[in-house]
């Protein structure tokens, strides 16, 4: 497992530990957290936790959009030294930045001022999938071979419609440095569900660096 990925895990098993804290009715079976079981457990808590908490007072659901964003799986840039163009890959740790990157712009896009100012931002449970074995352990073949991108689950503000929400979507990924063309967004009809198959392959998958859900 790469130190990147090591450290996102550190991360994501403290975040589930504080939730569960502050939710007893959510009590997980004694598990080593870095093992398959632990990590599955895990996932299927987080699941929980999102669709029990995703409902504001009003019964409105706060995640509502389903993102499903796939990345650019190299790129060419000019290296001044040598006088020639370089190629570079896509990593898990370029996969983050670029999802941060196109979250700047979009949460700009949905508060304007009230999100550079006062920090308003929508809320939003972030993961990746496909790419490198070596990131995930527990990754099989036909996940290997798919594009290395990204699972979203958004929150669209009420003053958006989805429409709107979705052209902003398409139009900053595309801007942003590693977004690829094939994406689909799509409002969602079950948040178990949705949270659940985003961390299909455990906690692995869980981008806690842009990851942003307050409840």
């Amino acid at each position: 497992m790469s130190v990147f990925r090591r450290q996102q895990e550190v991360v994501s098993q403290r975040l589930m530990s504080n939730m569960r804290q502050k939710r007893s009715a959510y009590s997980l079976p004694p598990a080593d957290a870095f093992s398959y079981e632990g990590k599955k457990t895990l996932a299927s808590f987080w699941g929980d936790f999102v669709h029990h908490h995703s409902h504001y007072e009003d019964n409105n659901i706060k995640l509502n959009v389903r993102a499903d964003l796939t990345l650019k799986q190299g790129r060419q840039f000019y290296n001044r030294e040598l006088n020639c163009y370089d190629n570079i890959f896509i990593t898990e740790a370029l996969a983050v930045y670029n999802i941060g990157e196109f979250l700047n712009k979009l949460n700009y896009d949905c508060y304007k001022h009230a999100y550079k100012r006062y920090g308003k931002k929508i809320n939003i449970t972030s993961c990746i999938e496909g790419g490198d074995a070596n990131t995930r352990e527990n990754m099989s073949k036909t996940d290997e071979e798919k594009r290395l991108h990204a699972h979203l689950l958004l929150e669209r503000p009420k003053h958006m419609s989805i429409d709107d929400f979705e052209f902003a979507i398409i139009r900053r990924w595309r801007e942003s440095s590693w977004g690829y063309d094939w994406n689909k967004i799509e409002e969602i009809d079950s948040i178990y569900s949705s949270s659940n198959y985003n961390m299909k392959l455990g906690t692995d998958s869980l981008d806690t660096e842009n990851t942003h859900f307050k409840y």
